[in-house]
């Protein structure tokens, strides 16, 4: 795949959003749901490093792939910190 090719297809999976940034509601994620996008996540930058050969694409699945595991390992530690901080009742 050519870099021309790329952008293409990169730009065809964005999409426009219809209102401004400032006007989105931020919508609250279970600690459930942030693990399993993590987990995904990381599944996915795994499938990436297995599947790529081009030098560059390698270091950018390195990159990815350690940027999910980071990301995974924080929740993962945030939840059972919050857990073992229930609150007295």
């Amino acid at each position: 795949m050519n870099f021309k090719s790329l952008i293409i297809k990169v730009s065809s999976l964005i999409k426009p959003v219809d209102e401004p940034a400032e006007t989105l509601e931020a919508k609250p994620f279970s600690e459930e749901q942030m693990v399993e996008e993590a987990h995904q996540a990381l599944i996915e930058a795994q499938n990436l490093f297995a599947r790529v050969e081009d030098p560059d694409m390698i270091d950018y699945a390195i990159y990815s792939m350690k940027a999910a595991e980071e990301r995974f390992d924080f929740l993962v530690k945030a939840i059972k910190s919050h857990q073992g901080q229930a609150p007295a009742t």
